[in-house]
């Protein structure tokens, strides 16, 4: 689940949490109000891959370019 959360957060750049949930909700039919995709959302942050700013469905997870 973090490989596809990361993978479709990439692809956009920046999305909010909303569209992440939708987003893997619609293609892999992920439940919305499981606890699994905000633990996802914890690893990818504690792993240094994205940032979040804000709080709630509205929050914004923006993906990290790692530095070379």
């Amino acid at each position: 689940e973090p490989a596809r959360m990361l993978a479709y957060i990439k692809s956009k750049g920046s999305v909010t949490w909303r569209e992440v949930k939708q987003y893997l909700h619609d293609t892999y039919g992920y439940e919305p109000t499981s606890g699994a995709m905000g633990a996802s959302l914890k690893a990818l942050e504690t792993l240094g891959l994205v940032t979040i700013n804000g709080q709630g469905y509205d929050k914004i997870i923006t993906y990290v370019v790692p530095k070379r």
